[in-house]
């Protein structure tokens, strides 16, 4: 391995004025990173951040982080030819096609190792413009009344409404039969939100885990982009993890002699909740234009037209459909037709 030359350390320049935005020159300015301890009964942090920016040359990138020193240059990973790693434990891929662009990942322990605040990386990210693809974040409950065998106990009563298709609760034990480890799981790792409940001072060891539950969230693919988006502009970890819990998932408080659809919800849950609002984490439908329609048919139809031409021989069910037999005009399809003619007719 070949250790890259260290570089002095430089001020990442100031991004363009924003408000709502944190810059890296906002660096000392920002309150201390989450990432260090549990003070509270309940306290959140950001566990895990990785985005692609457009840049091939993660230099600039790598000033802006503070990671442009003590670097090692290792194999690429992930379709890309080079990485380097820094000793905090990031990781930086590039040198892929130039669609690529440059891939940055923290783990959750480079995260707690890293010497500036973790706002410092959304800042640095957000002026580069990135896409972000992975973000956890979780909530540490200490001593709570929330915690895994209500939830589970709530589950296997038939009082839980979820978006997510299973609900799985592990436990792991040691040679001596003590028990070494326990989670509940909702989802699957490779869905959009992926849920995990489990026994931090099980896990951890650590005096200041006593009695403490950790509940984590795992976003990828779009919704990791617009988890690291909001968190561009300030919002508190903890809110996207309510706002997330609210849309996701739903708790009942059996109550005799009502409707099941009268009972109401969870107190213990809610008070967890509090007024958390379900956060949307889809992105909003772009406009049907022309050019939209010919990508939306040459993805899903084209194929199955030319199967269907080379069977029959003949194109006559196209003519067909764009006389209309067999086929009707929805009103968005001839509103666009009436927009192209009126475009033309100018």
């Amino acid at each position: 391995m070949k250790r890259l030359t260290p570089s002095p350390v430089h001020t990442p320049p100031q991004a363009e004025a924003d408000p709502d935005r944190i810059t890296p020159s906002d660096r000392n300015k920002t309150p201390p990173s989450p990432n260090r301890g549990v003070r509270n009964t309940r306290r959140a942090l950001i566990d895990w951040i990785e985005y692609t920016i457009p840049d091939l040359d993660p230099l600039e990138h790598l000033i802006n982080l503070g990671l442009d020193s003590d670097l090692t240059e290792l194999q690429g990973g992930l379709g890309y030819a080079n990485s380097k790693a820094h000793s905090c434990g990031a990781r930086i891929y590039y040198g892929g096609r130039e669609d690529m662009g440059t891939h940055v990942k923290f783990s959750g322990g480079a995260l707690r190792a890293y010497r500036h605040s973790v706002y410092n990386i959304i800042a640095a990210a957000n002026i580069a413009s990135a896409n972000y693809t992975r973000i956890d974040l979780a909530l540490d409950l200490k001593s709570d009344a929330f915690t895994i065998d209500h939830l589970y106990s709530k589950f296997r009563s038939g009082l839980v409404s979820m978006l997510w298709h299973s609900c799985d609760l592990r436990e792991s034990y040691g040679r001596d039969t003590k028990l070494q480890g326990r989670t509940l799981y909702m989802g699957s790792r490779e869905s959009n939100v992926f849920f995990r409940f489990y026994d931090k001072a099980l896990e951890s060891k650590k005096p200041e885990f006593k009695d403490t539950e950790r509940l984590e969230l795992e976003f990828k693919k779009t919704a990791a982009d617009i988890i690291g988006k909001q968190l561009e502009k300030g919002v508190l970890p903890q809110d996207q993890i309510l706002s997330t819990l609210r849309k996701y998932l739903q708790i009942k408080e059996k109550k005799a002699g009502k409707n099941r659809s009268r009972w109401p919800p969870c107190p213990i849950y809610e008070q967890l909740l509090g007024d958390a609002e379900q956060i949307k984490l889809t992105q909003p439908d772009e406009p049907l234009t022309i050019e939209r329609a010919k990508e939306i048919y040459w993805r899903q139809s084209a194929g199955l037209a030319h199967v269907i031409a080379e069977y029959d021989g003949n194109t006559a069910f196209l003519d067909a459909a764009r006389s209309g037999a067999g086929y009707r005009l929805s009103a968005k399809h001839k509103a666009l037709l009436e927009q192209k003619k009126k475009e033309m007719n100018n």
